[in-house]
């Protein structure tokens, strides 16, 4: 009981605190980024300091793509798929980051979240360019390159794709909530 008065008295001194909604000025922009629209509203009293929000989120999934877009054929998460294969390399540190958590979530889900379905993906797109179903020798082949267990993570900074034609498709959600 002591609890829900306490969280009570928390609300209505915060709720009392903030702006009326009247007060609030939506600043709203869209940007083709990820191969999608993104669209960033903030509400606020300053509509100059809501721009500088908004600025800011766009700088911030500007920089994450070029490290974790599949996309660009120059991001860290494009030349760690090239090297699949090689042995332990050098990676930037929100590509660890990503594998870091996609690996653990793979571990907890038993594999039903898997972040290297990558050549799959591929697979699936090419096979559906071409409306047929992809060859089952094909399948069983890119399967055998698909498996979370199959990265190798190492200090912070250094991580490997144990087989040559893994690839990492993180998936745009992971750059939305990462810092927002």
């Amino acid at each position: 009981m002591k609890l829900l008065v306490t969280l009570a008295l928390m609300i209505a001194c915060i709720a009392t605190s903030l702006p009326a909604q009247s007060e609030l000025q939506e600043v709203r922009e869209l940007h083709y980024q990820m191969g999608t629209i993104l669209d960033i509203a903030v509400w606020h009293p300053d509509p100059d300091a809501a721009k500088k929000i908004v600025r800011g989120a766009v700088q911030e999934v500007h920089r994450l793509e070029g490290i974790l877009s599949h996309y660009d054929p120059e991001s860290s998460l494009s030349l760690f798929n090239r090297d699949a294969g090689k042995g332990k390399i050098k990676i930037d540190r929100e590509l660890f980051r990503l594998l870091f958590l996609a690996t653990g979530l793979s571990f907890r889900t038993s594999g039903y979240f898997d972040v290297t379905v990558g050549p799959l993906v591929s697979l699936w797109e090419q096979a559906s360019e071409k409306r047929m179903m992809p060859d089952q020798r094909l399948l069983f082949q890119t399967l055998s390159l698909v498996g979370f267990q199959k990265v190798k993570l190492y200090e912070p900074g250094e991580a490997e794709l144990m087989r040559a034609g893994m690839k990492i498709d993180p998936a745009s959600p992971w750059i939305g909530s990462s810092r927002f």
